[in-house]
């Protein structure tokens, strides 16, 4: 295990599969798949996660030096923090252009009211009915 640079990692120091390795017994994969199958039973996604407690064992048993480990933590949080602010952005974004799009709606609706109100189609009953009015928008925006 080493040092990682997953942004995902929820609090800590990210840890990584390094490429040392150590010889280990060889098993055939019809064994693996008996074993897996039937004596041991399959990990939840909780289980999966490290805390972070772990996660520093893991690193500092590693060798890993501490300032690299707090290195490590601060340029996460900063990815982290900058794709949370791109997120919002992009909220925000989406906001303004409904709302955008709202105003630019509007004035049509407007000028359609008040055509029927005081061109060659009036009907008192529908001249500048806000229910209408509010309707129609509605019913663009949506």
């Amino acid at each position: 295990m080493t040092l990682g640079d997953n942004p995902a990692c929820r609090g800590g120091a990210p840890i990584s599969i390094g490429w040392n390795y150590a010889e280990s017994l060889i098993a055939s994969i019809d064994d693996y798949e008996y074993i897996r199958l039937n004596r041991i039973p399959r990990r939840s996604s909780e289980n999966l996660v490290l805390s972070l407690k772990n996660r520093q064992e893991i690193l500092l048993l590693s060798l890993i030096p501490f300032s690299r480990i707090v290195k490590a933590t601060f340029e996460v949080r900063k990815i982290s923090d900058s794709r949370e602010r791109c997120v919002k952005q992009f909220y925000r974004q989406q906001i303004v252009k409904e709302i955008l799009g709202m105003v630019l709606i509007f004035p049509r609706l407007l000028k359609k009211n008040l055509f029927n109100c005081y061109g060659d189609k009036n009907d008192d009953d529908d001249c500048m009915d806000i229910d209408r009015i509010n309707a129609d928008f509605y019913a663009m925006c949506h």
